[in-house]
């Protein structure tokens, strides 16, 4: 059985209704209450903004009482009627991911799991379980519910596709690649774009290439570069780094080397 998922942004009904519109923060909820009741998996979207940072610390407790089994969150990407000012600063994203990360392992024995493995710096917060988990999907021991990082799939193993048939990379990343109601599959998939992302690790730029997350070959599966979505909304440039990076490959690379070689098992 697939999972359905909801959007919510916000744990109180003022925060989500803010943002989302009056009344579907208890519609929401309402959905998610049903569809536990017909025995139905769900799992919670939660997009973080300087508007609904506050309310993160309570999300987990929230998805366990509505009996959602997994949690998303997401960084905004200003897109659309999202402006940067919307975004949190690296500094309350370094924050927010740490306690969210130590939160999660005690949710899970409450069955619901925080979606770490995803390309938004989570192995930065938690790079003991980037390494561990690393290693176990390595071996293929390791359910994706469990995973910390992962470097961007756009192009790899993943597309999005519209409604009208239009293809973007990613859901994040509106370039359109192709069209399925025109275009045959292996043209979209072979358009130029896409095979750029392909050999990301060769076109990225900045820190990036000093970084041992995405010179290390083994180390690049958990960020190679973070999100482009989030690279080309700000400075307009695929490869650039990921805005909201924190990690300074000049002092900590030999560190992590360090700790990824004593990880192992």
């Amino acid at each position: 059985m697939g999972v359905v998922q909801v959007s919510l942004d916000g744990c109180h009904e003022e925060t989500h209704d803010s943002i989302r519109g009056s009344g579907s923060f208890v519609a929401a909820c309402s959905a998610l209450r049903r569809l536990r009741d017909a025995g139905i998996p769900t799992a919670i979207h939660f997009v973080l903004t300087r508007r609904n940072l506050s309310d993160v610390d309570g999300l987990l407790e929230l998805a366990a009482e509505l009996g959602a089994s997994r949690v998303t969150v997401s960084r905004l990407v200003p897109q659309g009627r999202a402006q940067a000012s919307d975004m949190v600063t690296t500094d309350e994203l370094r924050q927010c991911w740490t306690r969210l990360a130590a939160m999660a392992y005690v949710y899970r024995r409450r069955g619901v799991f925080l979606a770490t493995g995803r390309c938004d710096l989570w192995h930065l917060a938690d790079l003991e379980g980037a390494f561990i988990t690393l290693r176990l999907r390595k071996k293929g021991f390791l359910s994706p519910l469990l995973a910390v990082g992962q470097r961007c799939p756009a192009g790899v193993n993943g597309l999005t596709v519209d409604v009208d048939g239009t293809v973007y990379p990613c859901r994040r990343l509106p370039i359109p690649v192709g069209n399925l109601l025109r275009d045959e599959f292996f043209t979209v998939w072979l358009d130029p774009l896409l095979n750029d992302l392909r050999r990301r690790a060769e076109l990225l730029k900045g820190k990036c290439r000093e970084c041992v997350f995405a010179t290390e070959e083994d180390l690049s599966v958990l960020c190679l570069g973070g999100s482009p979505c989030q690279a080309y909304a700000i400075e307009g440039d695929l490869f650039a780094p990921d805005p909201n990076c924190w990690f300074d490959p000049i002092k900590a690379n030999e560190e992590v080397i360090v700790k990824w070689r004593q990880n192992s098992f």
